[in-house]
């Protein structure tokens, strides 16, 4: 008897897909790397430190403020404070001054580091992961030598072939690098073979060649930047210098995305990706409450008129329309509110905020935290405000009422056509003594920064030909694979 036509079609569709699967297995030659997704893991700068959780957090905060100090600085170059001095400038007007302990060395602006493999033979570079930063540089001169055969100084197109210099400064001008530009090749693996439901079971490596910087010499303040065991910098945001746009023309990636996992648990790995279309955002649908944090949000990015003339412009930013929490309801910001605006029509966009993943906390600008913390008291039954020997913006709680808010009160941003669920953990934490306190901070007039607390299990996806942001609210980004 005849094989029915769709019968015979599907048949034929197994045993192609079987053939596929054992070719990959017995070592075909790999797809194009357009269709591959390059992987990476994250190690948090705090991973190997046994710190406690009080200490984890004084040292997030510490970040967060010297990182939104540089930042700001950065976008205005006329600023001649200190380090210092910027920082504390950047803290709320009514928190108590940061100490710092003799346990605290470096990285005050890094949160992130990726280890990535450069040269021939290949030695690791451990760098600082950065989307609010540009170039990719090391401090490490034996990554930038002839002891490498891929490496080479770069020449600039000028009609005396002079060596091209590398001079980066950040935050207040005093953080400089300075050096010389090379060429060299960075190596990046992709899963050439992976199992459902197992995982990866073979990797592939492709290597691009991509531009260096060498900086010969590096300001005190470098150790703010880079923690002390880090090479240099991995520049992740749109300008086009960064690792980032490099890779999209040399190897066609159109994406990129991260998952972070629990900050209070800096041990456990994140992920860093590069791909195409093949890199997509898929819900693990785990969430008990709340159908609609599991679904994957998508949100455009947008420029900001005031910057485009500034180092800031290349970062991404996204419109934030208004918060809600609880059972309250969407509380919208008036465009007004927002000293800081998205171009919209004739300047009547929502609020800008700066999508960062090197900031530990995220901050609002004052008019939009006030709103979101009356709504927070609000849903809380308005708790007794606390303001003990380190912390500020915190409450007290019954455990009753702690476990209840724990399970119930979300914090919703809501930006353009997406709104994301923060859970408690995402926004807040108790202190030892048993204080509940706020993990977002008053941000005065600067712009308002989504931080990497509120980002924790949260998976991100950048499309930069769509000009988009899609996210995903997950149970545990240490487990996530793609």
């Amino acid at each position: 008897m005849a094989m029915a036509p769709s019968l015979q079609k599907a048949l034929i569709t197994v045993l192609l897909l079987l053939v596929a699967v054992r070719s990959s297995a017995e070592g075909a030659p790999p797809p194009p790397p357009s269709s591959a997704v390059y992987h990476m893991e994250l190690i948090h700068v705090d991973a190997h430190g046994n710190f406690t959780m009080d200490e984890l957090i004084r040292r997030a905060q510490h970040r967060s403020r010297a990182r939104a100090a540089a930042l700001s600085a950065a976008a205005s170059p006329s600023s001649s404070s200190s380090p210092a001095a910027a920082a504390a400038a950047a803290a709320d007007g009514n928190s108590k001054p940061y100490s710092e302990t003799a346990r605290y060395s470096g990285g005050d602006i890094g949160e992130y580091l990726v280890n990535l493999s450069i040269g021939t033979p290949a030695k690791p570079f451990l760098a600082v992961a950065d989307t609010g930063s540009d170039q990719t540089w090391t401090r490490n001169m034996e990554l930038c030598s002839s002891a490498s055969s891929t490496f080479k100084q770069l020449q600039c197109p000028s009609g005396k072939k002079k060596p091209c210099k590398l001079k980066k400064v950040y935050g207040n001008q005093n953080l400089t690098a300075e050096g010389f530009m090379a060429d060299e090749n960075f190596t990046l693996s992709w899963c050439r073979w992976r199992v459902p439901f197992v995982g990866c079971r073979r990797t592939s490596e492709d290597q691009v060649r991509m531009p260096l910087g060498c900086a010969e010499s590096c300001s005190k303040g470098c150790d703010k930047l880079i923690p002390k065991d880090a090479d240099g910098l991995l520049g992740l945001n749109q300008s086009p210098d960064s690792f980032l746009t490099l890779l999209r023309k040399n190897l066609g990636i159109t994406r990129f995305s991260y998952c972070l996992s629990n900050r209070l648990k800096p041990q456990q790995s994140s992920r860093l990706w590069f791909g195409g279309d093949g890199l997509r955002l898929a819900s693990d649908g785990l969430w008990p409450w709340r159908d609609a944090a599991a679904h994957v949000q998508t949100t455009p990015l947008v420029s900001i008129e005031a910057e485009k003339n500034s180092v800031a412009a290349n970062r991404y930013y996204v419109e934030l329309e208004g918060v809600s929490i609880g059972g309250k309801g969407f509380k919208k910001i008036p465009g007004e509110s927002f000293k800081h605006r998205i171009d919209k029509g004739k300047g009547k966009g929502g609020g800008a905020m700066f999508v960062d993943s090197g900031c530990s906390f995220s901050k609002l600008e004052t008019e939009a935290f006030n709103k979101m913390k009356e709504l927070l008291l609000e849903e809380l039954g308005n708790p007794e405000p606390v303001d003990d020997e380190i912390w500020t913006r915190c409450f007290k709680l019954s455990d009753s009422e702690r476990s209840n808010a724990e399970k119930h009160t979300v914090l919703r941003l809501h930006f353009n056509g997406a709104t994301m669920h923060l859970p408690w953990s995402s926004y807040m934490f108790t202190t030892k003594d048993q204080h509940s306190c706020l993990t977002i901070e008053d941000r005065g007039e600067n712009i308002s920064t989504l931080g990497n607390f509120q980002q924790q299990n949260m998976h991100m996806l950048f499309d930069l030909p769509g000009k988009n942001l899609s996210f995903v609210l997950v149970k545990d980004c240490s487990e996530r694979k793609m």
